[in-house]
């Protein structure tokens, strides 16, 4: 892994970086399950993730950065391009899929250069709003997304049945 004086590069990823950008996606994927019971393990959706990640690659409808130190893709930014029913203002806005940073990597200011570039994407795509979900207990993502200048708006709740 880099050492912590590494430059970091944010750019578009490419499909050369799927191995390495799906490996930070299982370890997202992996964590975001101490919060959501809800989920499968991820032997059992991994399938699923791979296409998805794909899918995501193709840039139709998603974007996509990494952030690379040297040879290694130490953190990645998806982002998807949604539309809002007709009762809001602005058509369409970006929604934060995933934001990841490998452990190494943290503290250093890549998840949030991961997220400027990803707003100078959307703005030059005339989209001028971003919205993420935060899993309840989260506390330090809930703090990075607030210091980005992020404000809640609304809660979601789920109920077994």
């Amino acid at each position: 892994m880099p050492s912590r004086d590494s430059r970091v590069r944010i750019r578009c990823a490419l499909e050369s970086d799927f191995e390495q950008l799906f490996s930070l996606y299982r370890q997202l994927y992996c964590f975001e399950s101490k919060f959501d019971g809800a989920l499968k393990s991820v032997k059992e959706v991994e399938e699923n993730l791979r296409r998805y990640l794909r899918r995501c690659l193709k840039g139709k409808t998603h974007v996509v950065l990494v952030a690379e130190a040297g040879n290694n893709i130490v953190g990645f930014i998806i982002v998807a391009v949604r539309g809002y029913s007709r009762v809001y203002r602005k058509p369409k806005f970006g929604y934060v899929d995933a934001l990841f940073v490998s452990e190494t990597a943290r503290r250093r200011g890549i998840g949030r250069k991961l997220l400027r570039e990803a707003e100078r994407t959307l703005l030059r795509a005339g989209i001028s709003s971003l919205e993420c979900e935060v899993y309840e207990g989260n506390d330090a993502a809930m703090e990075f997304y607030r210091s980005c200048g992020f404000r809640t708006i609304s809660k979601r709740l789920r109920k077994e049945i």
